[in-house]
């Protein structure tokens, strides 16, 4: 019977998922399972008979002492998150708790230690934590684009008119060359801050999932701007984009695939050595009709054994354990909501190439600005006679507008939503409102609400100005309403242009 107990307890001490091991008074191992084994990597025969510590490396001595002097005054340690040291010399996450070991009498015999496997949880708790960093940096990217594109969109509009109103200075041609080409300098800055801002507005929007039509070659050039500055220093970028079809999709999402792997890309790239280096970045339509784009680079490739698992969570081939391996899945999971496909394969010469292939619409759409949002296209028809409002919190940018709006409209500008509402209720006519759709106090939503109580005709003929859509009820506004967008930083021309069609659509609609 005792000798059936035993083995009993044999037996459960080696089939539990969790490492047990026992130690002496001196701190000698006496117990091994086999789940220590499989965790630490040490057969019995190799740990029982050494002292505990060497399963601690130097950074956890210091409370390992504090675990033994506990054990002294009687405490039972429980579900302490420590790190412990494998037979390879790797670090393994585990809870642990540990007990002293007692005769009847009292007579101490030993410790015995508890050990779960966190490792998974870990992750886990990582790629949590890295996507409340990423969510975090989704919202601050998208706040700053938006306050970066109101002064920006006054600095290229007056810019453009500047640049209109030299041609009339009484100054010499030589002189009038000169500004002109300072302002052409400054445009110029002034519109690769704009890019930025682009790349800004699509991470901020990462977080949602929506599906829109998208137009891939702009993904690209938005994508391409956002890893630029890594694949610089490392190589040249080179495009080769033929016709592809318009997919259904999340513009962010798609840009975040496309980012992701051009960064792989350049880093898989020695820095400073850009003459003998490129990274391609392909697009074209496939024989059955689907939108294939290609990323690959002139790097030393990966082994065929890595290539099987490259989309697997935490494979990374970065050295130094750098990154999380989680970027690669995270595109695999985006491409599959997508209802695509993304795989890697080796060219004959070596080179790493990613494919990611998404189904395509036959219909084409007209993207305005950076952002893909339903819209009428505006009419280039010259103007008509009408009354323009204007509602911004910005005022450079009420002023802006009504230089540009002034010498063909009736205009008026309010700075808030407020005094906005006063003006329509009042009885001012207006044929066509440009609002902004993030406001302060009264949003450019609760505005359009407002206004929609009041007079549903006069809702109608609202064209949205943003900077960038960062909250869910901005999002979901445009998303079921559909009003006009018009996007900052914006030209004149495509301003004049917008508020020409939405009179002319009045007009129509009369």
């Amino acid at each position: 019977m005792r000798h059936d107990r035993a083995s009993r307890l044999v037996a459960l001490f080696d089939c539990t998922s969790d490492a047990i091991i026992g130690a002496d008074p001196d701190g000698l191992v006496v117990d091994w399972n086999a789940a220590a084994q499989r965790l630490f990597g040490y057969a019995p025969d190799e740990i029982i008979g050494r002292h505990i510590r060497m399963l601690v490396p130097q950074e956890g001595r210091a409370s390992q002492r504090n675990i033994l002097q506990g054990l002294a005054r009687g405490r039972v340690i429980q579900d302490l998150e420590t790190v412990r040291r494998a037979k390879d010399g790797s670090l393994i996450d585990v809870s642990m708790t540990v007990s002293r070991v007692t005769a009847d009498d009292g007579t101490v015999l030993g410790t015995c230690a508890i050990l779960r496997d966190l490792t998974d949880r870990m992750k886990v708790r990582q790629k949590l934590r890295d996507a409340e960093r990423l969510a975090c940096l989704g919202a601050v990217s998208a706040g700053a684009a938006h306050e970066i594109s109101n002064p920006l969109t006054y600095v290229l509009g007056n810019l453009e008119l500047l640049e209109a109103e030299l041609h009339d200075l009484p100054i010499n041609a030589a002189r009038r060359k000169e500004l002109a080409l300072a302002v052409a300098d400054v445009r110029d800055g002034a519109e690769r801050i704009a890019h930025v801002v682009g790349g800004l507005k699509n991470l901020g929007r990462a977080a949602h999932m929506a599906r829109t039509p998208v137009d891939l070659h702009h993904v690209l050039e938005v994508a391409a701007r956002l890893a630029n500055n890594e694949i610089r220093h490392r190589a040249r970028l080179v495009r080769e984009f033929g016709p592809v079809p318009v997919v259904h999709g999340d513009e962010s999402r798609l840009v975040q695939v496309f980012v992701n792997l051009l960064l792989n890309a350049a880093q898989a790239l020695p820095a400073g050595e850009v003459e003998n280096h490129q990274v391609t970045l392909t697009a074209r339509t496939s024989e059955s009709g689907q939108a294939v784009v290609e990323v690959g680079d002139t790097g030393p490739g990966v082994d065929t054994a890595v290539l099987a698992r490259m989309f697997e969570p935490f494979v990374t081939t970065r050295p130094g354990g750098s990154g999380m391996g989680l970027g690669l899945s995270i595109c695999r999971d985006i491409v599959a909501a997508h209802d695509g496909t993304i795989s890697v394969y080796r060219t004959d010469h070596g080179v790493t190439v990613f494919r990611v292939t998404l189904a395509g619409r036959a219909t084409a759409i007209r993207a305005i600005g950076s952002e893909n949002v339903p819209a009428f296209a505006p009419d280039p028809t010259p103007p008509t006679a009408g009354r323009v409002l204007i509602v911004d919190a910005e005022p450079h940018l009420n002023r802006l507008a009504s230089r540009a709006l002034g010498r063909d409209y009736d205009v008026l500008a309010c700075d808030n939503a407020t005094d906005a509402l006063a003006l329509i209720k009042g009885g001012r006519g207006f044929d066509v409102i440009l609002c902004d759709l993030m406001m302060p106090q009264i949003t450019g939503w609760d505005f359009y609400r407002r206004v929609a109580e009041f007079d549903s005709n006069l809702a109608a003929r609202v064209i949205f100005v943003t900077g960038g859509v960062f909250t869910p009820e901005g999002r979901q506004f445009l998303e079921t309403v559909k009003p006009p967008v018009l996007n900052k930083p914006f030209a004149l021309g495509e301003l004049r242009r917008f508020v020409s069609a939405g009179i002319e659509r009045l007009a129509v609609d009369v």
